[in-house]
């Protein structure tokens, strides 16, 4: 009998030590956007600092910029102390979408968050996309029209870049209405030319 009272008792600490072991994690990175940023390839992406959060005795909060949506890291690009972000050719593409997370657990000694730490908390990023910079070539853009001749030009426009475009031209010197344009290449038109020689006094 008193075997059966000892091992009801020991079988009760060992469920309160789990229980309360596995309450020890009240680290919280708390709650970001998760509305889009967009940026050009030269510009910092700043997103807004993470709202709740919760850090116990030994925490810190980091911001990772990552490949993964939601509450996962996947590959991490850059951490900083703050939720800001350049784009680096070395290991990013323009066009993809990364993510700005809080990341909050133990520091590991150089003052990055331990990411093997258990009661680590990441919070769901906010999305950023790096826009490429864009490029306009026209071909025909060298052609020769002869004396008393005249000359039928397509002209045709190639971008780099993410659509949609803004064109701004001008004609013999004179601004023209700007133009939004979404496909690549852009036929801009049939333009003709005519050169004519005058015998001036």
């Amino acid at each position: 009998m008193n075997s059966m009272i000892f091992r009801l008792i020991f079988m009760l600490v060992l469920a309160l030590g789990y229980f309360k072991a596995s309450g020890q994690c009240t680290s919280d990175a708390g709650t970001m956007s998760l509305v889009l940023i967009e940026v050009c390839a030269t510009e910092t992406a700043t997103a807004n600092a993470s709202s709740g959060a919760n850090l116990d005795g030994d925490d810190i909060l980091q911001f990772f910029l990552h490949t993964a949506s939601g509450n996962s890291l996947g590959t991490v690009l850059s951490t900083n102390s703050s939720p800001q972000f350049s784009f680096n050719s070395g290991n990013m593409i323009f066009g993809v979408t990364y993510y700005i997370s809080a990341v909050v657990g133990n520091d590991d000694g150089t003052g990055n968050v331990d990411l093997t730490d258990p009661c680590i908390d990441v919070a769901a990023g906010t999305p950023v996309r790096w826009l490429q910079p864009p490029t306009a070539t026209m071909d025909n853009a060298n052609f020769v029209v002869c004396a008393g001749d005249p000359t039928q030009v397509t002209a045709t426009i190639f971008f780099t870049g993410t659509a949609p475009w803004t064109l701004e031209w001008s004609v013999n010197g004179q601004p023209q209405a700007s133009l939004s344009i979404a496909s690549n290449p852009f036929l801009a038109g049939f333009w003709q030319f005519f050169w004519q020689l005058c015998n001036l006094p």
